[in-house]
């Protein structure tokens, strides 16, 4: 955070556009809002306030889209295209992924997980939508 908030990586910026350069930076390295609160930087809130309910539907709209898809997920004999982006916010499929072993495929060859975590369909797809989202319904 010291490095982030000193100026050295913003200097020929405004005021404000520095306060949006460090914010994006320190949500891309996984930084959480009490965070980014903290470090005082208070346009969070209003960005957060004006777009997580447009990011929430925007990624919401993703779960189980081909659109971009990186991953399919086989759970009872359910293949569910996915984004590895969001599915390895999870520990548990991190590591199940950590297992596929050889992550040198070809760009063609989308790889397979299989879920085998004693759980539905059903409720795997609420797991879902909480990784995609912050949300459960």
């Amino acid at each position: 955070l010291h490095y982030i908030y000193s100026e050295a990586p913003f200097k020929n910026q405004s005021d404000e556009s520095k306060t949006k350069s460090r914010v994006e930076f320190l949500l891309s390295h996984g930084a959480s809002p009490q965070i980014l609160n903290q470090a005082g930087l208070s346009i969070f809130n209003k960005v957060t306030d004006l777009n997580s309910s447009y990011l929430n539907s925007s990624f919401a709209k993703l779960i189980g889209s081909e659109t971009l898809m990186d991953i399919n997920l086989s759970i009872d004999s359910h293949v569910i295209p996915a984004h590895k982006i969001f599915i390895l916010r999870s520990p548990v499929l991190l590591s199940l992924y950590k297992e596929l072993g050889d992550f040198s495929q070809s760009p063609e060859t989308i790889p397979t997980l299989t879920i085998d975590l004693n759980i539905d369909v059903n409720t795997f797809r609420h797991i879902l939508t909480f990784l995609y989202t912050d949300c459960i319904e």
